[in-house]
């Protein structure tokens, strides 16, 4: 079994509230070549997410954004919509999609996830 079912295995999990079930799923999948641990790490934050585990979900995208000089967008819309879920983590959400991609990203993911309803 590749990486890409145990991903959709683990996010089956997490859908019904298993997550440390759905984690271990995450971790049996991962070997030395992939996914990168940014991709791990993303993988993580849509977890915690599918499971209501949002400001969790939200340390997860840290780890996966850090630094990174390009965004994939969907990292920068699972923020946005840990901000729509979870108002009180709004501003949290904004920080963490600061911290990667490129200048034009940061801004209009920033600006997005401000926005999220």
């Amino acid at each position: 079994m590749g990486y890409d079912a145990h991903r959709a295995k683990a996010c089956a999990l997490a859908t019904d509230g298993d997550v440390d079930a759905a984690l271990a799923e995450l971790n049996d999948g991962w070997t030395e070549d992939w996914p990168f641990p940014a991709a791990y790490a993303a993988d993580i934050a849509r977890v915690r997410f599918l499971a209501g585990d949002y400001e969790s979900s939200l340390g997860a995208l840290e780890l996966a954004l850090h630094g990174t000089d390009r965004l994939d967008p969907q990292i920068a819309d699972l923020a946005a919509a840990v901000a729509a879920r979870a108002p009180r983590l709004r501003l949290r959400a904004v920080r963490v999609v600061l911290g990667g991609g490129t200048a034009w990203q940061r801004l209009r993911n920033a600006a997005v996830t401000a926005a999220a309803r």
